[in-house]
């Protein structure tokens, strides 16, 4: 069984970060997750948004799961304690991203469960979280860790259709 780190991002994870980073930008895939991971550069310009994100929003933090047998950033997720206007609708309080190479090995599941554990370290009772409605995998592991199907919504930001699941802590 492997063994993993799930913790807050900080200042001294420029190489992991940005390596996860880079392997997106080299395939199709977009970066979830994340504060808008691939807007950035560098790392210290990514880090500061997040700091400052954390002043103007200081419920919202954001987490890597890191493999210990290699030291490897696997996934990264971010948790919202407070819905704002943006995200209540197809955001949610867990946002989650798994490194393309990770893929279709469980790392999702992995991820989720930390995740809601965090939300339940904070206070959490009851998170939303959502999927694209076409990402079926995501929508298993929702339900598998307890997701109740609410409505498909459509994103203000992206024009996507997206699913609404409930999970009571």
């Amino acid at each position: 069984m492997q063994e993993f780190i799930f913790r807050p991002v900080t200042l001294y994870d420029e190489k992991i970060v940005m390596d996860y980073r880079n392997e997106f930008l080299q395939t199709d895939f977009v970066i979830k997750g994340t504060k808008n991971l691939e807007n950035f550069k560098n790392y210290q310009d990514f880090y500061r948004n997040l700091e400052l994100k954390k002043e103007n929003e200081p419920n919202i933090n954001q987490y890597l799961l890191i493999r210990k047998t290699d030291s490897k950033l696997v996934g990264m997720a971010i948790i919202r304690k407070e819905l704002t206007e943006t995200n209540i609708l197809t955001g949610g309080n867990i946002g989650l991203g798994i490194r393309p190479s990770e893929r279709r090995k469980g790392y999702g599941d992995i991820i989720l469960k930390f995740s809601l554990e965090e939300c339940k370290k904070i206070g959490m009772k009851k998170v939303l979280i959502t999927c694209r409605d076409e990402n079926i995998a995501s929508a298993k592991n929702i339900e598998k860790n307890g997701g109740k199907f609410e409505r498909t919504a459509v994103s203000k930001v992206t024009g996507a259709l997206c699913r609404r699941y409930w999970i009571n802590l």
